[in-house]
């Protein structure tokens, strides 16, 4: 009876391990399933195994962390913390416990609970990279660059061939700007996977950033040819063709990329500008227009619109866009010279196409170089359009009024006033510049309205005098004497091509030159003076932004005669 019960004690220890064992095993493999279901996306079957082997197993570690990292993957934060505190409370020295703790704080943006967690995971296994690399992203996160660096650094140290430290680091140096530094880190990276999406998109990125086109056509190429509708690859090969003037390839991959995403920006810029400089310029309005959309106040869609209505010839709604550019973008200055540039022409436009006013190369036929005993007479004589005090009085009024004959007109009877005195003209720019460059606002406005009001004319008195209402934020006054600037440069580059001696651009002071000069962007190497029977030249040699070089004649009439008087 004794050895009975004994082995019916025996037999029941042994079932109850026996179920253990059964269950310890399928536990495993449930455990097995739930992570390969992870691994392959499938996010709530995977949390549903989870949870059903916790509802076997409640003290399963491994189905706790499996769930909250699940979570994290689904972006759902509810039960996280939950689980893993469970988890600690099975085992507090678990590394993996540590790092979901970390990519949770991070996930809800408490980066130095995060960094916390990190530093606490590499205490416990400091040979994985991925606890370095995490703690650099908070780093990076907090701005905290040079320890963000570090742990870069870290990272690559515990595994030399973790691509994904490469391509954090170089995104992180591209932030920075500190471009070489990021090429030198993608390219290591991709030589241990030369397949790696993310590095040679962003090794792409960089060819742009150091104007190296070429080298992010290549990059993109390559991308393509491993995924042929990337759209980043798409979007950054259509900018490298526009810079290098490719604009069909341009248009064309941009145009697909605009398909994909009809809201993206950077593609709409490259067709409205595209198409702006392949002068098909209703589709530059059209891109330019859907642009303005999404972001009404954008200043590139303003530049396209009302450029592209210009040369349509449209130039109402050039006035239009230009006139609202300067409403809703008061800082942007370009828009002041279109606007009063279209004035201009408006204001001229009734005479601008008739042989009596303009030459074919829209310059001045009679206000020219041959002609100045004529026009002197005309600026004397009181019935005539172009009689001085008249001019004046119009400007005086409202410079908006005039014509580009006009405010030529009103610039060159200046020089025949009994004030007129060019070199004193040169001292009182300096003067002006001085105090800007001293930031002297008050006295810059004090001196240039005492100025206007001797009736002295010169270009960069109302240069000055715009950016110093510019800067008290004065508006109103600011476009007054910037339009008043560009009046009187557009009114002299009518006035001759300034290639040849036979068509110069005639100015009175040797300040308007350099003015005009500015205004163009050229660079200049010191003027010669050249003489023929008639007139008296500086002939200067510029430079241009593409560095070509040309010849600038200048008639100096004016002033050169009346320094021989002198």
């Amino acid at each position: 009876m004794r050895n009975y019960i004994f082995k019916i004690i025996i037999c029941f220890w042994l079932g109850i391990l026996f179920a253990k064992d059964v269950n310890s095993q399928k536990i495993s493999e449930m455990l097995k399933d739930a992570d390969y279901l992870y691994k392959n996306k499938y996010y709530q079957n995977a949390m549903d195994m989870y949870s059903n082997i916790l509802i076997i197993e409640p003290n399963s570690e491994d189905a706790y962390l499996g769930r909250a990292n699940t979570g994290l993957s689904m972006g759902k934060t509810d039960n996280i913390l939950n689980d893993l505190h469970k988890a600690l409370k099975i085992n507090d020295k678990n590394h993996r416990t540590y790092f979901y703790l970390a990519k949770y704080n991070y996930f809800i943006d408490n980066k130095n609970e995060a960094i916390k967690y990190y530093k606490k995971a590499i205490q416990l296994k400091s040979d994985t990279a991925i606890y370095y690399l995490g703690a650099a992203e908070c780093y990076k996160a907090e701005n905290k660059i040079d320890s963000a660096y570090f742990f870069y650094e870290e990272a690559l140290k515990v595994q030399f061939d973790y691509v994904d430290a490469f391509y954090y680091k170089a995104n992180f140096e591209y932030e920075l700007g500190f471009y070489e530094q990021a090429l030198e880190n993608a390219t290591s990276g991709l030589k241990i996977n030369p397949y790696h999406l993310e590095l040679l998109i962003l090794k792409a990125y960089l060819g742009m950033a150091l104007e190296k086109f070429d080298l992010a056509l290549e990059t993109c190429n390559l991308i393509l040819y491993q995924f042929p509708l990337n759209t980043a690859a798409l979007q950054i090969r259509s900018q490298a063709y526009f810079v290098k003037n490719e604009l069909d390839k341009a248009i064309s991959d941009a145009k697909y990329c605009y398909f994909q995403d009809n809201k993206n920006i950077q593609n709409i810029i490259i067709l409205a500008w595209a198409y702006y400089y392949i002068k098909d310029y209703q589709n530059s309005i059209k891109y330019a227009t859907i642009g303005q959309e999404i972001i009404p106040e954008h200043p590139d869609f303003f530049s396209i619109i009302g450029l592209s209505y210009l040369f349509l010839e449209d130039y109402t709604n050039a006035y239009k866009t230009f006139d609202l550019a300067t409403k809703n973008i008061k800082t942007e200055i370009v828009f002041y010279e279109y606007k009063t540039q279209t004035k201009i022409i408006l204001n001229t436009q009734e005479d601008i196409f008739k042989a009596d006013i303009f030459n074919e190369d829209k310059t001045f036929k009679y206000l020219s170089q041959d002609n100045m005993k004529e026009m002197n007479k005309l600026c004397k004589n009181k019935d005539s359009k172009y009689y001085y005090s008249t001019l004046l009085t119009k400007f005086e009024t409202d410079n908006n009024e005039l014509s580009a004959d006009e405010y030529f007109m009103l610039y060159y009877g200046s020089s025949l006033q009994k004030n007129y005195n060019p070199y004193q003209i040169t001292e009182l720019k300096m003067a002006l510049f001085s105090y800007y460059t001293l930031k002297q606002t008050a006295e810059i406005i004090r001196i240039a309205t005492d100025l206007i009001n001797q009736n002295i004319i010169f270009i960069d008195l109302y240069l000055y005098l715009a950016n110093a209402y510019l800067d008290i934020k004065d508006y109103k006054l600011y476009e007054k004497y910037i339009s008043i600037y560009y009046g009187l440069i557009i009114a002299i580059s009518y006035s001759g091509t300034g290639n040849t001696a036979t068509s110069p651009l005639i100015v009175t002071s040797v300040a308007d030159q350099y003015s005009w000069l500015a205004y163009k962007g050229y660079k200049t190497i010191k003027p010669k003076i050249l003489k023929n029977k008639k007139h008296t030249y500086d002939v200067f040699l510029t430079e241009d932004f593409n560095k070509q070089q040309q010849q600038i004649f200048f008639n100096i009439d004016k002033f050169y005669s009346h320094k021989n008087k002198k």
